[in-house]
Order: C-alpha cells, then sequence, then structure tokens
C-alpha cells in the first residue's frame, strides 16, 4: 500500500478538526465555487455574519447556526479553496464515505 500523499494529510488536519464543518465546507465550496471564496470575499462573508448577530441580538432572534460556527465553515471553506479541485475530488472519493 502507498504511503498517504502529504496533501492528503493537509486536508486529513483541516477535517479532523471538525467533520461536519468540513463536509459543509466542501459542499459550499462546490455550490458557490472556487473562485467565490477568494481572501476578500471570504472576509466579507465572515463580516456579514458578524453584522446578522449583531441584528438577531437587537431583534431577539435566535438563529439555529450560530454566526461563530458560519464563521468556521467560512474559513475551512476558504482552506479547501487553496487545494486543486482534483486533489479535493480524489481525497473526497478515496476518504470521505459519503452515504
Amino acid at each position: 500500500m502507498t504511503p498517504k500523499p502529504q496533501i492528503f494529510k493537509d486536508i486529513d488536519a483541516i477535517r479532523n478538526n471538525d467533520e461536519i464543518v468540513f463536509r459543509v465546507a466542501i459542499d459550499y465550496l462546490f455550490r458557490n465555487g472556487y473562485k467565490y471564496f477568494t481572501e476578500e470575499n471570504t472576509k466579507n462573508l465572515i463580516q456579514h455574519f458578524v453584522d446578522s448577530a449583531k441584528e438577531e441580538q437587537k431583534t431577539g432572534r435566535i438563529s439555529v447556526v450560530t454566526p461563530e460556527y458560519n464563521i468556521l465553515i467560512a474559513e475551512t471553506t476558504h482552506k479547501l479553496s487553496k487545494y486543486d479541485v482534483w486533489d479535493l475530488l480524489r481525497y473526497i472519493k478515496r476518504y470521505v464515505k459519503i452515504s
């Protein structure tokens, strides 16, 4: 058996932080596209989550997903967007069980 390539080990490290965030980040990445998750767009998205949280506090609404979790998803998606799409797809094919 061949050893796991370093790029897969790097993706493993991202995945090991939080499996659910990793899976949602992959979904976001493929739904919105690699070009969307630039440094600037990711910062704008995070600012949007912060602003939404402030607005929720003012109105008393409660979100199902916390702003902190949304920010973590956005940051993880940005990290994954730095990998070549084919490497990410090969990683998913080999290591991510899809039910």
